[in-house]
């Protein structure tokens, strides 16, 4: 729930499957239906939400992992507002030895914004974003927990949208 606007409700049931045909190969998908209103709001609307990835290692220490996907979720900057994202996403991982990692991402999202419930909102809004990516991480063991990481990473975003001046 954000400040200010209406409570919202959803529903999302999906199937999932996961295959990995090789040792180096591995696919995934989801599909579902959304539905989401608002309390108090003009009704309700349902989405189609996928999800799609591949993944490749090149060998014990590389991996290249692809995706695309469709999603929906509530706007934290326009009030009672929708936002049904499309995503292309491009990873590249590598094992630096020393349980050390580094990774390059690539993503590309379609935002489009609307309204919480059946009506199209006044004040609507297309975005797209282009994100580039770099992290190294180091992970550690420790005693009382299996595992810890601690990663820095850099993140470069591109809004390429009809209203830039609402970027965040």
């Amino acid at each position: 729930e954000v400040d200010g606007s209406y409570p919202q409700f959803f529903f999302r049931p999906s199937l999932r499957a996961r295959w990995s045909p090789t040792a180096l190969v591995g696919l995934g998908g989801r599909v579902g239906l959304e539905t989401r209103g608002l309390d108090g709001g003009d009704g309700s609307k349902s989405t189609s939400v996928f999800g799609i990835d591949a993944s490749w290692a090149a060998g014990m220490s590389t991996s290249l992992t692809a995706g695309l996907g469709r999603g929906v979720s509530q706007s934290i900057t326009l009030l009672n507002r929708n936002i049904e994202t499309t995503t292309a996403s491009l990873s590249l991982s590598q094992e630096l030895g020393n349980m050390r990692s580094a990774t390059l991402d690539y993503q590309y999202q379609i935002a489009d914004y609307g309204s919480g419930g059946q009506g199209e909102a006044t004040g609507s809004r297309n975005q797209n974003f282009h994100q580039l990516g770099a992290s190294v991480s180091q992970k550690f063991h420790f005693d009382d927990f299996p595992q810890g990481v601690l990663s820095l990473f850099y993140n470069y975003n591109i809004n390429t949208g009809d209203a830039p001046d609402l970027a965040y």
